[in-house]
């Protein structure tokens, strides 16, 4: 796996300093709804993300024509999200934290979604003279880099104060997506983003007995996301 992400993040590349001669580049605005274990808030589930509806926001650069209404893509890109209160229910069953009695004393961050892809595009613009209207369908692959959500948790008379921090992890992506070109200018779609399955190694600190300890979660994240986007071309 670590060899296929280092082809992938090669591929990414030069697929990026291609794209310098670009015929355009378009910002998206993204909502991301989480899809199953990913957004699975069970308590109990050992799968389970707790995941909450994600924002972001990505780049996209798209090259020249390279066949008939095909075109190479390049995107960077860049979701967030919240998580359920429960999640540190599944933090607990790691056998490192004390069982927490009162979930109001529990801190959560979120989950920060990297992700770089690469692919084609096939694009067909229904005004011919115009060219201000049509559709779009891609497919793209590349690597995913994640922050899983830090947990932190302290008693009201600091008799048990813990944390635990994670390590970026990263993995294989791909995403299949399709939409509208409006005006031009305009793109309006919705893609499927699938991160797979990162592993995410922590380190747990109890910061009253001093005392830490690696530990370590897996967690498969899936979308599909809401995009809107502005082109700008040459």
């Amino acid at each position: 796996m670590k060899n296929l992400i280092k082809v992938i993040g090669i591929i990414f590349l030069l697929s990026v300093s291609s794209n310098l001669l670009a015929q355009g580049f378009t910002f998206h605005g993204t909502l991301a709804f989480p899809q199953t274990d990913f957004s699975n808030d069970k308590a109990g589930d050992t799968d389970a993300g707790f995941a909450t509806t994600g924002f972001g926001g990505s780049i996209e650069f798209l090259s020249s024509e390279i066949g008939k209404k095909l075109y190479w893509i390049g995107s960077l890109n860049y979701t967030r999200h919240g998580v359920g209160d429960d999640l540190y229910q599944r933090f607990d069953d790691l056998e490192t934290t004390n069982v927490v009695a009162e979930r109001s004393n529990v801190e959560l961050t979120n989950y920060n979604c990297f992700y770089f892809t690469t692919g084609l595009r096939f694009k067909n613009m229904f005004d011919r003279k115009k060219k201000e209207f049509g559709l779009f369908i891609d497919g793209q692959v590349g690597l995913s880099m994640v922050y899983g959500p830090d947990y932190d948790y302290k008693t009201d008379d600091g008799s048990i104060e813990e944390s635990i921090v994670w390590d970026l992890s990263n993995s294989f992506a791909f995403s299949i997506g399709a939409g509208f070109v409006m005006w031009s200018k305009v793109l309006i779609g919705v893609k499927y983003v699938n991160l797979t399955t990162l592993e995410f190694d922590g380190t747990f600190s109890d910061v009253i007995g001093s005392m830490e300890r690696d530990v370590k979660f897996k967690q498969s994240i899936s979308t599909i996301s809401l995009v809107l986007g502005l082109t700008f071309q040459n």
